[in-house]
């Protein structure tokens, strides 16, 4: 994925002409509003599966294709984009500066938008898109993610129920980095859960809830008088 190499504009908008005939071939019109974000609209969506990004990073790709009734047509589609990637002078340029070259594009999330009837928050912070995207649907306010908790204390009203999303550690469990996904954790501890007591304890906020991949940990004032829940370590919530 795009945390792993660095491209500029000028790189990212040439690699994209090189594609953008074989993708208009099929009906598929591709934009780049950003150098790490592509987007292609389909005049019909395609009678297949995806894996999103996040899933298949890291992992074997072969077990995260696009399946369904359309993938030979897919996996055709992708072998013409890899062989014209493969050609186009920048990757040769970036071969030769010892740079990873732009080797394929993994195409996922065809869908049309939701209607979003009702969203269980007020305000969103958050430092991916998808979330931006959601919060842009659901009409709700959303910015960057800040600093640390006080600025979302700061800035959220007393009354407000704040989603946080930080989904930057996520790379390093993608890529088996312990000691970037140790860093992470550290971050999370220092800026994020050390006061967190205290906002509790003195009702500065009313919930907390924890949401990972696999759990979701609900913590509130009454949770801090629980001495005889003896604290496990970290792993034992890994393992599950």
């Amino acid at each position: 994925d795009a945390s792993t190499f660095s491209l500029d504009q000028h790189d990212a908008l040439v690699l994209a002409t090189s594609v953008k005939d074989i993708l208009a071939d099929r009906g598929m019109h591709l934009e780049v509003p950003a150098i790490n974000r592509w987007y292609v609209s389909l005049d019909e969506l395609p009678h297949v599966t995806t894996t999103p990004l996040h899933e298949a990073a890291g992992r074997d790709i072969h077990t995260c294709m696009p399946s369904g009734t359309d993938q030979l047509a897919w996996a055709q589609l992708l072998n013409e984009i890899q062989m014209a990637l493969h050609a186009c002078g920048i990757n040769s340029a970036r071969d030769a500066r010892r740079e990873k070259p732009v080797n394929s594009l993994w195409l996922w999330g065809a869908g049309e938008l939701p209607v979003l009837a009702a969203c269980p928050w007020s305000r969103v912070y958050s430092d991916e898109e998808i979330a931006r995207g959601f919060a842009l649907l659901a009409k709700i306010p959303c910015a960057d993610l800040p600093d640390n908790v006080e600025n979302i204390l700061d800035t959220a009203a007393a009354d407000e129920d704040a989603l946080v999303v930080i989904s930057f550690g996520l790379r390093h469990s993608q890529y088996h980095d312990l000691q970037g996904w140790l860093d992470f954790v550290d971050y999370l501890e220092e800026f994020w859960f050390t006061d967190m007591p205290s906002y509790l304890r003195y009702e500065e906020l009313a919930e907390l809830v924890l949401l990972t991949e696999h759990q979701q940990f609900t913590i509130r004032r009454s949770s801090l008088r629980k001495f005889w829940r003896r604290p496990r370590r970290l792993h034992t919530y890994l393992d599950h």
